[in-house]
């Protein structure tokens, strides 16, 4: 499996109660009025496989923080891959307390995956954002192309960005599946033709479906962005 610098959080938070509303994703403390985002829970969804549960908790964990810690989230967002500044802040963020209750063990590059996710759901929503013509140019994240790490996410990126750009809208209907779901399953498979003429020649990776979508993320939020940026250029 690929996987970066694992780190665990860890948020013990006594709650005597809360008062769920039909506001999905949000809640009120008991004897509170105020809004916020609803922590992430650990599902028992007993058919759910290990990895899909862990993913969807990481997954509301991802939309928790960008929500409620937004500043520091932006920050992290518009860093680059695995600088010093941006291991800081990621564990600025892993300690917060919009882990419910409990313990949540997770890749660093899975939990980026999942903050890029739950952007690209904040700000392009169930739309098939256009790309632009020109390709992003990943290696302006990473201060060592040459080095493993450095490598190893542009290899990945390299796969997520052709696969975004030869259809987009495939590639975000995997990324804003729910993990596990049948729905999942159907746009994996719909997904699958496209990724083939994608993964690089001769490289050495092993694929599983977190990895997947956290790579597809990314690349589409970024590819995304891209292409809003330059037609907000040509409306000029």
């Amino acid at each position: 499996m690929i996987k970066g610098p694992a780190f665990m959080i860890a948020c013990f938070t006594l709650v005597c109660g809360t008062v769920a509303t039909a506001q999905s994703g949000m809640e009120a403390p008991l004897g509170s009025r105020i809004m916020r985002p609803k922590p992430a829970d650990v599902p028992d969804r007993g058919r759910l496989a290990d990895a899909d549960r862990a993913r969807l908790t990481m997954h509301e964990f991802a939309d928790c923080i960008v929500a409620t810690s937004s500043s520091e989230a932006l920050r992290y967002r518009e860093l680059g891959y695995m600088v010093p500044e941006t291991k800081k802040v990621l564990t600025k963020l892993a300690q917060s307390e919009c882990l419910r209750a409990g313990q949540l063990a997770m890749p660093s590059d899975l939990l980026r995956g999942a903050i890029f996710r739950s952007y690209f759901l904040r700000e392009f929503g169930n739309v098939s954002p256009p790309v632009d013509s020109k390709e992003v140019d990943f290696s302006r994240f990473v201060t060592d192309p040459a080095s493993a790490s450095g490598g190893q996410y542009l290899l990945l990126m390299s796969l997520g960005s052709c696969t975004v750009r030869a259809d987009t809208a495939k590639a975000a209907a995997y990324v804003r599946s729910t993990p596990g779901s049948d729905g999942e399953t159907k746009a994996l498979g719909a997904l699958k033709p496209v990724l083939g003429p994608c993964y690089p020649a001769g490289a050495q990776l092993k694929m599983n479906k977190s990895v997947l979508s956290a790579l597809l993320a990314e690349a589409l939020y970024r590819e995304a962005e891209a292409g809003r940026q330059s037609s907000a250029e040509v409306a000029r």
